[in-house]
């Protein structure tokens, strides 16, 4: 066993059992307990690091112990069963393929002008394939191999060119193919030359135990993340007041913890199997100035932009002076940045946006980094190999510019965030709806959070002298690491989290469990408003879903089953038509319904029930005859509980997307043409939100609005073409409930126009419901005349994992809807609605 005062750090020490049986038993219980905290919460669930874990904890244990010569073939193949793990079987051999393929242009015996043509060629070729032509592998291998290669490749080609000592075949192959990359597409941009150097660089139980050191703060992190994505980000429709504005400010800055702790995490796992890799990120919430930021935000990013652009600019310019080349080139960087941002997000989503936001931001931030540069370069620093002493007067400055900057990046992040300018200032003016005085208690928490910074500067310069002189010990680092790991997965039970109270259990649970929260749930599921809400940051859990989700997996408005009405309802089923939609088989009758055919005139002896419904109505992703419509009606005539009746029909009129607008437009225009006994309203608690967008899209595509209380609402709001999606958004709010009584009013209408019984029916999703807006909708369908049924409970019991489409995808899958049946049909027997005589 190694010494561990020893300081030979010669990666030669490296040999079979180096880590000591000792050390090697403290890593592996620490990455044991991680691992089952990575189960217990879940963490990269979507991306399907939760799958890949229990492989890094094996094939970590087998690495430390194998010969040095080994371990890097070992690593590769170890990546290998990482892809084969999650990608079937032709797709992993095709992600291995081209990946070596790249790798292999760059090897060949021809002029190197020549390979970086080639390379250009074969990309044209690949970006053809992830934005236009679309395969049914391109869009599941085309993001991870871009994220494998994307801009690592461009650090290969370069060292490749002026490479003095070549690296191993192995070097070369576990640069791009490196475990975590299967799972995280949003990766680091590992430096070439760095990876080679920092490999078992250190004695291997201090890169081990500093593996887990990262892996536990990248998991703390995403944690904290979940925290405040869940219970602190507001949803822009309650940005009201000043309090509301700074905190959607500040909670959409903390939302860059997931980057910050997905990266922790991969670095983490890197150095479990010798990679030495440096820190990505250090302490940026605590940068006191612009220059300062850069170097502790993304450091990795920051070292690619520096070596790659800054220095080749900045040496070009320098004949001008230094002060011009440094106000050029950095400015040049961040403009290269904007680009390369926009590239990633191409290879990673399928789509290359280049939007004003984007470039006030960008522009903005590197003007400031020149700027604060250039003033550095004009400062004299005095150096200390001690350290400045603590003084009051600087620690008050020092926390009054973290602070300041601190603030400053929350206000360009949530700018960074918003769909345009106008939209952002819409969202911050709800500020002036506070009096003064919650402006003068946001001074004093200011000045509080600045008294709390320098007393913190006090106690550190206290302590630091002390610890200065203490030597690295790998236990006194092991202890506090399984301490914390330890106290997280005790957290992470069940059991505890019920022990500290009803409020405590449902926070835990609720990060226990890798989920949208309510404003990004809503997002996903009305799919034909994505391109007015689509995330636009990395930092998005909406974007981490999306870009998983394959190409040909397109909302209702998107596909072809639908085409446009140019009125009111916006688009409709196409009649008589076949298709595959997400993955299932779709097929209409001849009216336009997902439904079996049926005569417009009303059989003798047949009770019959129009079902109005949206996305869980029509069946999205399940097949015709797996839809809770279909198999309600199966079963009600299968069972007609002693009835006299002779049949029963249900007719599918839902439609994925529709609001209770559209239904009530629909129940005018076509439903009462078929006589029902029944008129079936399906409902959810995001109904509201759902018709108030429904007549913004209206607006803006300037369509006829034909319901009279939609056209009073408008008029009432102050809201016309030509207004943000924000600004009209915001109008509307306070008329929320008028659109859904007066459309629940219009639809009760309807049915007893023809004399139909009207039944809402509240049918809650797979996920979480929030009962205080159920008990809100239910109360307006009871008082616009309805019969009231809710079906809240139907997947409580379940795994939603189990009862979902896809991880992409919350829809109901065949068995969801079979709960949804069982369910429905046990309320109308208690509700006395199997009495078709009766109705």
């Amino acid at each position: 066993m190694i010494n561990p005062g020893t300081s030979d750090a010669n990666p030669e020490m490296s040999r079979p059992g180096d880590i000591g049986f000792g050390y090697f038993i403290l890593v592996a219980a620490q990455l044991g307990l991680l691992v089952a905290i990575i189960q217990q919460f879940k963490i990269g669930e979507i991306t399907g690091f939760v799958k890949i874990a229990p492989l890094v904890f094996t094939g970590f244990v087998i690495h430390a112990w194998l010969p040095r010569s080994l371990r890097l073939p070992f690593f590769f193949i170890l990546t290998l069963a990482g892809i084969f793990l999650l990608l079937d079987t032709t797709s992993g051999i095709l992600l291995v393929a081209l990946g070596l393929l790249l790798i292999g242009i760059c090897h060949l015996p021809v002029a190197f002008s020549k390979r970086i043509i080639l390379l250009l060629f074969a990309g044209v070729c690949l970006a053809i394939l992830r934005g236009w032509v679309h395969t049914p592998w391109s869009s599941l291998i085309m993001p991870i191999l871009a994220s494998m290669f994307m801009f690592r490749l461009i650090l290969y080609i370069h060292n490749l060119r002026y490479e003095d000592s070549p690296a191993s075949l192995w070097q070369r192959l576990c640069y791009f193919f490196m475990l975590p990359n299967v799972c995280f597409l949003f990766f680091p941009v590992i430096d070439y030359k760095t990876y080679l150097r920092t490999y078992y660089d250190d004695r291997p139980y201090l890169i081990y135990q500093k593996g887990i050191h990262w892996m536990l703060r990248g998991i703390t992190h995403l944690l904290l993340y979940r925290l405040v994505y869940y219970y602190l980000l507001p949803a822009p429709d309650n940005v009201q007041d000043l309090g509301s504005v700074v905190l959607f400010m500040v909670s959409t800055y903390l939302l860059y913890l997931q980057i910050s702790g997905l990266f922790h995490l991969i670095i983490g796992v890197l150095c479990l199997f010798g990679f030495n890799l440096p820190q990505t990120n250090h302490l940026y919430f605590l940068a006191n100035g612009f220059n300062d930021y850069w170097r502790r935000i993304n450091i990795y990013w920051k070292d690619f932009m520096m070596s790659m652009f800054y220095y080749p600019i900045y040496f070009r310019l320098q004949k001008w002076g230094k002060t011009s080349a440094i106000l050029i080139s950095i400015p040049l960087v961040f403009l290269c940045t904007w680009m390369l941002h926009s590239y990633q997000w191409f290879w990673l989503h399928g789509t290359f946006p280049v939007t004003v936001v984007d470039g006030i931001f960008w522009g903005l931030l590197g003007a400031l980094v020149a700027v604060n540069a250039w003033f550095e370069t004009r400062r004299r620093k005095k150096r200390s190999l001690t350290g400045p002493a603590w003084s009051f007067t600087t620690a008050l400055l020092r926390s009054m510019r973290i602070l300041g900057m601190f603030l400053f990046m929350c206000v360009l992040w949530s700018f960074w965030g918003s769909t345009s300018f106008n939209d952002w200032i819409t969202l911050v003016s709800a500020a002036g709806n506070s009096p003064v005085m919650d402006y003068l208690i946001f001074l004093l928490l200011l000045l509080f959070v600045v008294i709390v910074g320098v007393i913190a500067q006090f106690l550190l310069s206290r302590s630091r002298s002390a610890s200065s002189e203490k030597k690295y010990n790998i236990a006194g680092s092991a202890v506090p690491s399984s301490v914390l790991a330890l106290l997280l997965f005790l957290v992470g039970m069940p059991e505890v989290g019920t022990a500290l109270g009803p409020e405590a259990a449902e926070i835990v649970a609720s990060v226990r469990n890798n989920r949208l929260n309510k404003q990004d749930a809503e997002r996903l599921e009305m799919g034909y408003y994505e391109g007015l809400l689509a995330p636009s940051s990395f930092t998005s859990v909406l974007w981490t879903v999306q870009a998983k989700t394959p190409d040909d997996w397109v909302n209702t408005r998107e596909s072809d089953v639908t085409t446009d009405t140019n009125d009111i309802l916006l688009y409709e089923l196409v009649p008589s038509y076949k298709a595959i939609f997400k993955r299932a088989m779709l097929h209409t009758n001849s009216w336009g319904m997902r439904d079996k055919e049926y005569y417009q005139e009303k059989p003798a002896g047949v009770f019959r029930i129009a079902l109005l419904g949206a996305s869980y109505g029509m069946g999205e992703g399940v097949e015709n005859n797996q839809t809770f419509e279909a198999l309600l009606e199966e079963k009600l005539n299968q069972d007609h509980s002693g009835m006299d009746s002779t049949a029963y029909e249900i007719l599918n009129f839902s439609v994925g997307g529709y609001t209770v607008s559209q239904k009530a437009a629909l129940c005018n225009q076509k439903v009462q043409d078929f006589s029902p006994d029944a008129i079936f309203l399906i409902s959810n608690t995001s109904e509201i939100k759902w018709a108030r967008n429904h007549l913004i899209k209206l607006i803006q595509e300037q369509l006829d609005i034909t319901l009279p209380y939609l056209v009073s609402i408008k008029e009432k709001a102050g809201i016309e073409h030509g207004m943000s999606w924000t600004e009209m958004n915001k109008r509307l709010q306070p008329y929320d409930e008028d659109i859904i009584r007066y459309g629940y009013e219009a639809i009760v209408s309807c049915a007893r126009n023809r004399d139909a019984l009207p039944v809402w029916i509240f049918l809650p999703k797979t996920e979480e419901e929030h009962p205080e807006d159920e008990v809100k909708i239910t109360q307006l369908a009871e008082e616009a005349g309805f019969i009231t049924i809710t079906l809240t409970g139907s997947f409580s019991e379940h795994d939603p994992d189990l009862i979902q489409l896809a991880p992409w995808d919350k829809h109901p899958n065949a068995w969801g809807h079979k709960l949804i049946t069982d369910k429905l049909y046990e309320q109308m027997g208690t509700h006395e609605l199997l009495q078709p005589g009766d109705g």
